[in-house]
């Protein structure tokens, strides 16, 4: 979308339209104001106050003010029926996502709308701008409010700071604790380590929160949102170009009725969260694409989808990314966990027999979190052949640091050691990583509890063993190391239904499994599968991915207990339906002995 271009202005006071009075004053909108009044400067007024215990009986509502002082800050502005729809989500709800291809101008308007909300109450309001890195935040939003200051006809008496490390719009009259607290300020979100603090921290009447990139900036950002956004005024939008429907973006943007009631043609809907909404951008619906001829600058054209249509194809991650600006089918993104996998792991387990504890530990106590997850485990389908475990419950174990304290290892085996005990844990069933500090853990285990806990090591090259069961692959054959192949058995696991009840888990367990990717390299032996390294699955989520590590080990836990994948087609298959009847049968008689009438396990 091209910039408006800057009107001169000799008088920047617009006469307003209203009823004359013979006291110098007029009414307007229910307002008796000065002759000489700014025009949008009642606009502004009005649209802060709709809605409030302020609002006049002549106020149109704050919508219909912000277009119209819009119109006479940027009288040229290439007004598409996009920006006409962020325009009326902006004015509407509290919590707003962006997703779209790439040349949708989602910044553009965006910053348009932040700096005119500023203007309507500079000495109220604290908008902050974010993206992933300090460069990107120049070149992009940060820039677009730049030009939407610039090229605004009426100039207000700001001061600008643009230096290496500061962004900064705020009244040329603030001076001191006033210009910190009411300003337009701009930062990198996931380099900045004060960033969550600045974000939750900044409080004041009006507050306004974007995130460019939404979906690459830390998980810890979106969490530190939550709190400024009960301010009386509140805007939470968050853009992006989307990946994963798993990440937090993701999760955030999903239907209230779930995804299977939106398409990727669908344009907008309202979320699972309270005041919430979802506004999808699709390229195929460009308004230069539906008129079938650029009738407005700088957004797509039928041409540039026909250009990555012919040169990458509709099954590519361009062509998702570039032009429907939609989650990419399973498959194109290389995601070792895909969303329909997480999708069908998050459900519950219904064992046909009684279930016995497990737990599986990511000693990680370095800067890292330690996590321990809680499961139960059973047989199902053909009595004891076959075996499942659910999630149950995740324990985060806060480490005390002193000359007092037992030293770490000791503090995380002895509370490891009292929660499976608790539960009824038996040690075979426990299994923990022994990578680098985790061997400490290990040793006082199988000293103080019992030399039948279960190790894994996640250096090394993958095992010879076979994946699946009607695979005659060997994992050496497909994965590179054994860290790959870990938490691939796990996803295969996952996705055959034999690990299940991730949503009872952490939710950093899903956001954790969602977020590895892998890639394949050439090798001696062919092609194989490499998982992403933790480091930029650490930049990508801003922490490790701990509570991730400890869910795969689960899968390592059924591969010993002789359970593997694809197994059941290699298996005599039982008279399902004489089975079935039985259980149902079970179920009866067991529902005298139950108030919910209810048999399962």
């Amino acid at each position: 979308m091209a910039a408006p271009k800057k009107q001169p202005v000799a008088n920047p006071v617009v006469q307003s339209k209203g009823v004359m009075r013979t006291d110098g004053k007029k009414e307007i909108y229910g307002l008796l104001v000065p002759v000489d009044s700014l025009q949008i400067a009642l606009e502004l007024m009005c649209y802060r106050d709709a809605g409030t215990e302020r609002e006049v009986k002549g106020n149109l509502g704050a919508e219909e003010h912000f277009r119209r002082a819009w119109k006479l800050m940027w009288p040229n502005y290439e007004w598409s029926p996009w920006v006409d729809l962020l325009v009326h989500v902006w004015c509407k709800y509290r919590w707003i996502t962006v997703i779209g291809h790439q040349r949708a101008s989602k910044s553009f308007t965006m910053a348009h709308c932040v700096f005119l909300d500023y203007c309507a109450d500079p000495q109220n309001t604290l908008s902050s701008l974010g993206t992933v890195t300090f460069d990107g935040l120049k070149l992009r939003m940060w820039s677009d409010l730049q030009r939407a200051a610039e090229t605004a006809a009426i100039q207000f008496p700001y001061t600008y700071r643009s230096t290496t490390n500061e962004l900064r719009i705020y009244p040329t009259e603030f001076q001191g604790e006033s210009a910190q607290k009411f300003q337009i300020h701009g930062m990198a979100m996931n380099n900045s380590a004060d960033a969550p603090g600045r974000v939750k921290g900044g409080h004041a009447p009006r507050r306004v929160i974007v995130l460019d990139e939404g979906e690459d900036v830390a998980d810890v950002i979106h969490d530190s949102m939550v709190n400024p956004m009960s301010a009386p005024f509140a805007r939470g939008v968050k853009l992006c170009n989307p990946i994963d429907k798993m990440s937090k973006l993701g999760r955030d943007c999903e239907p209230r009725d779930g995804w299977e009631s939106v398409t990727p043609a669908s344009l907008i809907w309202e979320c699972k969260a309270t005041n919430s909404v979802c506004v999808h951008l699709d390229g195929l619906q460009s308004p230069n694409v539906k008129a079938g001829k650029a009738q407005w600058t700088g957004i797509l054209t039928l041409e540039n989808v026909e250009e990555v249509r012919s040169k990458f194809g509709e099954d590519s991650k361009e062509w998702w990314s570039l032009i429907r600006g939609w989650f990419p089918p399973d498959g194109i993104v290389s995601r070792i966990f895909p969303a329909s996998t997480l999708i069908k792991a998050r459900k519950n387990i219904v064992y046909d027999f009684k279930p016995m504890r497990c737990a599986s530990l990511d000693p990680a106590y370095e800067g890292d979190t330690c996590v321990l997850h809680m499961g139960e485990m059973g047989p199902v389908k053909r009595g004891d052949t076959m075996w499942a475990i659910n999630g149950l419950q995740s324990f985060e174990f806060k480490l005390a640091i002193g000359e007092k304290f037992e030293p770490k290892e000791y503090q995380i085996a002895h509370e490891v050691m009292r929660i499976c005990k608790e539960n009824g844990i038996k040690p075979e069933h426990y299994i923990q990583d022994t990578t680098g500090n985790g061997r400490g853990v290990y040793a006082i285990l199988q000293k103080e509890w019992s030399r039948d806990v279960q190790s894994v090591n996640y250096g090394g090259k993958s095992t010879e063993r076979n994946l699946r069961a009607d695979d005659d692959r060997k994992c050496e054959d497909i994965y590179k190391y054994f860290v790959t192949e870990l938490w691939c058995r796990a996803a295969e696991f996952c996705a055959e239904g034999l690990i299940g009840g991730l949503e009872n888990l952490h939710v950093r367990t899903l956001e954790d499994l969602s977020s590895r990717r892998y890639e394949t390299v050439q090798a001696t032996n062919g092609r194989l599968m490499v998982a992403e390294q933790k480091g930029e699955v650490k930049k990508r989520l801003g922490r490790s991915p701990d509570h991730g590590d400890a869910f795969v080990q689960f899968g390592e836990l059924l591969e010993r207990l002789g359970t593997r994948p694809g197994l059941e087609s290699k298996l005599i298959p039982m008279k399902t339906h004489r089975w079935d009847r039985h259980r149902e049968k079970a179920k009866e008689l067991a529902s005298v002995y139950n108030e919910e009438r209810e048999f399962a396990f």
